[in-house]
């Protein structure tokens, strides 16, 4: 009966380690969801963005290089409207998923929303889209100036540190050049006197 019991007692709390583990992934899946029906995570997978970035409509741009403004308006000019639609919401998915640097993505989805701005708002269509990118500009926009208040706060902290750092080694400066000086003026003492004892001597010599 003592095992029996013992037996009973670890099943039970097995069962209850099991309705814990699907009770968190229960809760997380929800989480989840809200954070993909905000627009803040994607629901495209690894795969899938892979094949964004290899799709037919980012052939003709190089996400990697660092373009000047005005060639990138040309290539943006130079895209239809329907396809520039299309490369937009690529470019989104892209920056969701992480599969490229929003510093390489977010130029070319400013360019395409300042030269086609005024039909992918005439469009039903695009209207989601746009939501979306406004949710998550704006949930980093937040983290950027949190970024940009503690780095400003770092600066400080770093040029305080530094500048205690130079008060300290002034007093030993000040001491070196006072050791120093004082060693002068010993040397120029010596050479004074020395020149007293040789005129001194020389006049002896000539009284004898």
């Amino acid at each position: 009966d003592h095992d029996r019991l013992n037996l009973d007692l670890a099943v039970s709390t097995d069962s209850k380690a099991d309705v814990g583990v699907a009770g968190a992934d229960s809760m997380a899946c929800p989480m989840e969801d809200q954070l993909r029906s905000v627009g803040i995570l994607s629901t495209v997978d690894s795969s899938a963005a892979k094949s964004m970035r290899d799709s037919i409509l980012l052939k003709s741009i190089d996400l990697e290089a660092t373009l000047p403004p005005k060639k990138m308006r040309a290539l943006v000019l130079s895209i239809a409207p329907d396809d520039a639609f299309k490369m937009l919401n690529v470019l989104i998915d892209m920056w969701q998923t992480r599969s490229c640097s929003g510093k390489n993505v977010l130029p070319w989805i400013y360019s395409i929303l300042v030269h086609h701005g005024h039909r992918i708002m005439s469009m039903e269509s695009e209207t989601a889209t746009i939501r979306s990118l406004y949710k998550i500009a704006k949930s980093k926009g937040v983290a950027t100036e949190s970024l940009l208040q503690l780095s400003g706060r770092l600066q400080l902290v770093t040029a305080q540190i530094d500048k205690t750092a130079q008060l300290k080694t002034q007093p030993l400066l000040c001491d070196n050049g006072m050791i120093e000086s004082e060693d002068e003026e010993d040397d120029v003492d010596e050479v004074l006197f020395g020149e007293g004892d040789e005129s001194e001597s020389s006049k002896e010599d000539n009284d004898d």
